[in-house]
């Protein structure tokens, strides 16, 4: 454990006693219980670092008495001061919401008309052709005709123009 004492006046040492390393928020803290409990007067002040963390203590000086020095490490071991506030509870002002209306999705684009009239291509019969064959031409589009024509030229069948590549 460390341990440190300064002797102080408390009017001005626990604003001006040791470097921001040197427990600079419990200082701050001791600071402002002095103050809220209006002591005025030399005291010991010690700062101990130890297993438990930093801690600040008053100690009585030549004008401090134990009591006093007892309320100030009260409010130390409390955080610092307890002041019930006066004021009365915040008010929540609202901020409108924009009035900018939402955009309007744009409409889905209309889907290229699929063509589904039987094609009106006469059958290929030059080619070789399989069972089935005819029925299933009166069943294709114009486009799928045309396609199946250039299957059969190159000596595919009319089934194989019809597989998705």
């Amino acid at each position: 454990m460390v341990r440190i004492s300064i002797v102080a006046v408390a009017t001005t040492v626990l604003a001006a006693c040791g470097s921001a390393s040197f427990g600079a928020g419990l200082r701050d803290v001791a600071a402002a219980c002095r103050s809220s409990e209006d002591i005025v007067g030399t005291f010991v002040m010690s700062y101990e670092l130890g297993a438990d963390g930093e801690q600040y203590r008053i100690q009585t000086g030549p004008n401090v008495t134990q009591q006093q020095a007892d309320r100030i490490n009260a409010c130390i071991a409390a955080g610092g001061p307890q002041v019930a506030s006066t004021a009365p509870a915040p008010v929540t002002i609202a901020t409108p919401e924009p009035t900018v209306p939402a955009p309007t999705p744009a409409p889905a684009p209309t889907p290229a008309p699929v063509e589904t009239a039987a094609g009106s291509l006469p059958l290929p019969t030059q080619y070789v052709l399989q069972a089935g064959d005819a029925e299933l031409w009166a069943s294709l589009t114009n486009a799928q005709q045309r396609r199946a024509l250039l299957f059969l030229e190159s000596g595919s069948t009319i089934r194989s123009s019809l597989a998705t590549d």
